[in-house]
C-alpha cells in the first residue's frame, strides 16, 4: 500500500518538476505556477521556486522537506501543520505574500523571510525552530507567532508592521533597529526580548513573562510590561513614551539617561529600579514594592513611591520635581544635592531620610515616621516633620526656611549653624534640641516638651519654650532676641554672656530641686522676669543691664553679679537669700512677707526697699549710695557698711 501510494506522488513530482523546468527555461521571470504538495509527503522533498515567480505554494500537513521560494516572488505561501524542514523566502518578495506555518510544526523548522519582503507572516502554535525576518521589510507586515512556539525570533532592522508573539512562547525575540509598529508578547513567554534602537510603536509584554527585556536607545512609543513578569527590564537612553510595569513584577528595571515619558511600576514589584540621569517625566512606583529605587541626576518630573514600599530610595543630584513617598515605607531615602521640588514622606515610614546640600523645596515628613532625618547644608524651603516621629533630625548649616517638628516627636533635633527661618517644635516632643551658632529666626518649643534645648552663640530671633517643658535650656553667648519660658517648665535655664533681649520665665517654674538653676551670663542686656512661685536659685552674671523682676512666692537664692545695671524687684512672699554684687546700679525692691537674708554688695548705687513683714537679716555693703527703706513689721537685723551715703533706715 505504501509503494502504491508513493508512485503517484513521484509521478506528480516529476510532472511538477518538468513543468517548472520548462516554464523557467522558457520565461524564467514571468512564470505563473500553482504548486500543491499533498499531506504526509515524506522523504527528501525540495520545492524550489525561482525568482520573480507569481505563484501559490501550498505544502500539506505532515510534509517533511526543505522549501525555498526565490527572490521577488509574488503569491501566497502556506505550510501545513506538523511539517518538518526549513522554509526560506527570498528577498524583495512583493505582493500579497502570506507565509503561514501550521500548528505543531516540529523539528528544525526555519522560517527565513528575506529583506524588503512585503507580506503578513504567521507561525502556528507549538512551532519549533528559529524565525527570522529580513531588514527593510515594509508595508503591512504582520509577524504572528502562535502559542507555545519554541525557537528564536529575529526581525530585521527598519521592519514596519505589527509583531505579535503568542502566549507560552519560548526562545529569544530580537527586533532590529528603526522598526515601526506595535510589538506584543503573549503571557507566560520565556526568553529574552530585545528591541533595537530608534524603534517606534508600542511594546507590550504579557503577564508572567520570563526573561530579560531590553529596549534600545531613542525608542519611541509606550512600553507596557504585564503583571508577574520576571526578568530584568532595561530601556535605552533617549527613549520617549510612557513605560508601565505591571504589579508583582520581579527583576531589576533600568531606564537609560535622557528618557522622556512617564514611568509607572505596579504594586508589589520586586527588584531594583534605576532611572538614568536627565530623565524627564513622572515616575510612580506602586505600593508594597520591594527593592532599591535610584533616580539619576538632573532627572525632571514628579516621583511618587506607593505605601508600604521596602528598599532604599536614592534621588540623584540636581533632580527637579516633587518627590512623594507613601506611608509605611521602609528603607533609607536619600536625595542628592541641589535637588529642586517638594519632598514628602508618608506617615509611619521607617528608615533614615537624608537630603543633600543646596536642596530647594519644602520637605514634609508624615506622622509616626521612624528613622533619622538629615538635611544637608544650604538647603532652602520649609521642613516639616509630622507628629509622633521617632529618630534624630539634623538640619545642615546655612539652611533657609521654616522648620517645624510635630507634637510627640522623639529623638534629638539639631539645626546647623547660620540656619535662617523659624524653628518650631510641637508639644510633648522628647529629645534634645540643639540650634547651631549664628542661627536666625524665631525658635519655639511646644508645651510638655522633654529634653535639653541648646541654642548656639550669636543666634538671632526670639526663643519661646512652652509651658510644662522639661529639660535644661541653654542659650549661647551673644544671642539676640527675647527668650520666654512658659509656666510650669522644669529644668535649668542658662543664658550665655553678652546676650541681648528680654528674658521671661513663666510662673510655677521648678528649678534646681529637680534639674538645676537659672543663670544669665555676664554683659547680658534686656529685662529679665521670673514668674511667681518659681523654685531654684537665680543667678545673673556681672555687668548685666536691664531690669530684673522675680515673681511672688519664689523660692531659692537670687544672686546678681557685680556691676549689674537696672532695677531689681523681688515679689512678695519670696523665700531664700537675695544677694546683689558690688558696684550694682539701680533700685532694689523686695516685696512684702519675704523670708531670707538680703545682702547688697559694696559700692552699690540706688535705693533699696524691703516690703513689710519681711523676715531675715538685711546687710548693705560699704560705700553704698542711695536710700534704704525697710517696711513695717519686718524681723531681723539690719547692717549697713561703713562709708555708705544717704542711708535712711526705717524700722
Amino acid at each position: 500500500m505504501k509503494i502504491r501510494s508513493v508512485r503517484p506522488l513521484v509521478v506528480l513530482l516529476v510532472c511538477v518538476a518538468a513543468v517548472l523546468a520548462l516554464s523557467a527555461s522558457a520565461e524564467p521571470h514571468k512564470a505563473a505556477v500553482d504548486s500543491v504538495v499533498g499531506p504526509q509527503a515524506v522523504g527528501p522533498l525540495s520545492v524550489d521556486v525561482g525568482p520573480q515567480a507569481p505563484l501559490s505554494v501550498d505544502v500539506g500537513p505532515q510534509a517533511v522537506a526543505p522549501l525555498s521560494v526565490g527572490p521577488q516572488s509574488v503569491g501566497p505561501l502556506s505550510v501545513g501543520p506538523q511539517s518538518v524542514g526549513p522554509l526560506s523566502v527570498g528577498p524583495q518578495s512583493v505582493g500579497p505574500l502570506s507565509v503561514d506555518v501550521g500548528p505543531q510544526a516540529v523539528g528544525p523548522l526555519s522560517v527565513d523571510v528575506g529583506p524588503q519582503a512585503v507580506a503578513p507572516l504567521s507561525v502556528g502554535p507549538q512551532s519549533v525552530g528559529p524565525l527570522s525576518v529580513g531588514p527593510q521589510s515594509v508595508g503591512p507586515l504582520s509577524v504572528d507567532v502562535g502559542p507555545q512556539a519554541v525557537g528564536p525570533l529575529s526581525v530585521g532592522p527598519q521592519a514596519v508592521g505589527p509583531l505579535s508573539v503568542g502566549p507560552q512562547a519560548v526562545g529569544p525575540l530580537s527586533v532590529g533597529p528603526q522598526s515601526v509598529g506595535p510589538l506584543s508578547v503573549g503571557p507566560q513567554s520565556v526568553g529574552p526580548l530585545s528591541v533595537g534602537p530608534q524603534s517606534v510603536g508600542p511594546l507590550s509584554v504579557g503577564p508572567q513573562a520570563v526573561g530579560p527585556l531590553s529596549v534600545g536607545p531613542q525608542s519611541v512609543g509606550p512600553l507596557s510590561v504585564g503583571p508577574q513578569a520576571v526578568g530584568p527590564l532595561s530601556v535605552g537612553p533617549q527613549s520617549v513614551g510612557p513605560l508601565s510595569v505591571g504589579p508583582q513584577a520581579v527583576g531589576p528595571l533600568s531606564v537609560g539617561p535622557q528618557a522622556v515619558g512617564p514611568l509607572s511600576v505596579g504594586p508589589q514589584s520586586v527588584g531594583p529600579l534605576s532611572v538614568g540621569p536627565q530623565a524627564v517625566g513622572p515616575l510612580s512606583v506602586g505600593p508594597q514594592s520591594v527593592g532599591p529605587l535610584s533616580v539619576g541626576p538632573q532627572a525632571v518630573g514628579p516621583l511618587s513611591v506607593g505605601p508600604q514600599s521596602v528598599g532604599p530610595l536614592s534621588v540623584g543630584p540636581q533632580a527637579v520635581g516633587p518627590l512623594s513617598v507613601g506611608p509605611q515605607s521602609v528603607g533609607p531615602l536619600s536625595v542628592g544635592p541641589q535637588a529642586v521640588g517638594p519632598l514628602s514622606v508618608g506617615p509611619q515610614s521607617v528608615g533614615p531620610l537624608s537630603v543633600g546640600p543646596q536642596a530647594v523645596g519644602p520637605l514634609s515628613v508624615g506622622p509616626q515616621a521612624v528613622g533619622p532625618l538629615s538635611v544637608g547644608p544650604q538647603s532652602v524651603g520649609p521642613l516639616s516633620v509630622g507628629s509622633q516621629s521617632v529618630g534624630p533630625l539634623s538640619v545642615g548649616p546655612q539652611s533657609v526656611g521654616p522648620l517645624s517638628v510635630g507634637p510627640q516627636s522623639v529623638g534629638p533635633l539639631s539645626v546647623g549653624p547660620q540656619a535662617v527661618g523659624p524653628l518650631s517644635v510641637g508639644p510633648q516632643s522628647v529629645g534634645p534640641l540643639s540650634v547651631g551658632p549664628q542661627a536666625v529666626g524665631p525658635l519655639s518649643v511646644g508645651p510638655q516638651a522633654v529634653g535639653p534645648l541648646s541654642v548656639g552663640p550669636q543666634s538671632v530671633g526670639p526663643l519661646s519654650v512652652g509651658p510644662q517643658a522639661v529639660g535644661p535650656l541653654s542659650v549661647g553667648p551673644q544671642s539676640v532676641g527675647p527668650l520666654s519660658v512658659g509656666p510650669q517648665a522644669v529644668g535649668p535655664l542658662s543664658v550665655g554672656p553678652q546676650s541681648v533681649g528680654p528674658l521671661s520665665v513663666g510662673p510655677l517654674s521648678v528649678g534646681p530641686q529637680s534639674v538645676g538653676p537659672l543663670s544669665v551670663g555676664s554683659q547680658s542686656v534686656g529685662p529679665l522676669s521670673v514668674g511667681p512661685q518659681s523654685v531654684g536659685p537665680l543667678s545673673v552674671g556681672p555687668q548685666a543691664v536691664g531690669p530684673l523682676s522675680v515673681g511672688p512666692q519664689s523660692v531659692g537664692p537670687l544672686s546678681v553679679g557685680p556691676q549689674a545695671v537696672g532695677p531689681l524687684s523681688v515679689g512678695p512672699q519670696s523665700v531664700g537669700p537675695l544677694s546683689v554684687g558690688p558696684q550694682s546700679v539701680g533700685p532694689l525692691s523686695v516685696g512684702s512677707q519675704s523670708v531670707g537674708p538680703l545682702s547688697v554688695g559694696p559700692q552699690s548705687v540706688g535705693p533699696l526697699s524691703v516690703g513689710p513683714q519681711s523676715v531675715g537679716p538685711l546687710s548693705v555693703g560699704p560705700q553704698s549710695v542711695g536710700p534704704l527703706s525697710v517696711g513695717p513689721q519686718s524681723v531681723g537685723p539690719l547692717s549697713v557698711g561703713p562709708q555708705s551715703v544717704d542711708v535712711s533706715p526705717v524700722s
